[in-house]
């Protein structure tokens, strides 16, 4: 089974691994042809599995900053209560990206005040504001500055 880190901004539906299943049994014997469901670590439904072709997809959304990996629990099986049926565990790694726009904190400001008294031209004043901008997704050097100017 592969199934490499998965962005958090994969668009829903895309195929993000492929399982391979093999069956030991005789070829056209009828349980030869292997079945395969998710059966633990699914709980939000974020991921499905085609019974018959192992492609793994992506379901619904994911979010980096509320969940990081699943550990999904695969079985594979020729038919439902098959008592040779075998399972398998599976992480899927969620990969951030820079999906959240810089957020302003005005609970920190800094003024400055600079007032010429004899420069040029004269009795002029210079304010400067500093405000804090807070990068949500927090990841230097990659997505975060120091700085945002306006």
């Amino acid at each position: 089974m592969v199934v490499p880190p998965v962005r958090e901004d994969t668009y829903v539906g895309t195929v993000i691994g492929r399982c391979k299943l093999v069956d030991g049994d005789y070829p056209n014997s009828g349980h030869d042809v292997p079945f395969v469901e998710i059966i633990a670590g699914n709980e939000d439904q974020k991921f499905g599995v085609d019974y018959k072709t192992c492609d793994i997809s992506l379901l619904r959304s994911l979010d980096y900053e509320t969940k990081t990996s699943y550990t999904l629990t695969f079985r594979a099986y020729n038919f439902p209560n098959d008592p040779n049926a075998t399972t398998k565990q599976q992480t899927i790694t969620v990969v951030d990206v820079n999906d959240n726009s810089p957020v302003w904190d005005f609970t920190h400001m800094d003024i400055m005040v600079r007032v010429t008294e004899n420069g040029k031209p004269p009795r002029s004043t210079t304010v400067t504001v500093v405000f804090r901008v807070v990068d949500m997704d927090d990841q230097p050097p990659v997505f975060s500055f120091l700085y945002y100017f306006a």
